[in-house]
């Protein structure tokens, strides 16, 4: 949510993309003028990878940032093949490749072999 406050703030557009829903997160995104768009895939798969680049070609947008443990190596690379830019946001270092243009973990704990 940092990540997205702070885009707008620099006058960008936040759009929040969902498989799940999440009413506490979707309210304090809502009370943060942040747009939430649900899709109808399972988290982490195909089907939610190209429904993301196609919603993301449609904004306009030319990054995509993803956080979470069921985004691995085939949903980045479909990702990068549509032809967006890819900040992932990965504490663990869990994927089996990585084939976004950032890899970012912001934990203390964090080095650069993850």
């Amino acid at each position: 949510m940092a990540l997205g406050q702070t885009w707008q703030d620099a006058g960008g557009h936040a759009v929040f993309v969902m498989c799940t829903d999440a009413p506490a997160i979707e309210d304090r995104f809502k009370s943060e003028r942040m747009e939430i768009v649900h899709l109808s895939a399972l988290l982490g798969s195909a089907d939610d990878a190209m429904q993301t680049a196609d919603l993301s070609r449609r904004m306009g947008a030319s990054w995509v940032v993803v956080d979470g443990y069921h985004f691995g190596a085939d949903y980045q690379r479909f990702v990068k093949d549509a032809g967006l830019c890819l900040l992932f946001i990965d504490d663990n270092g869990h994927a089996d490749r990585y084939y976004a243009d950032i890899v970012l973990n912001q934990n203390l704990h964090a080095h650069e072999s993850f």
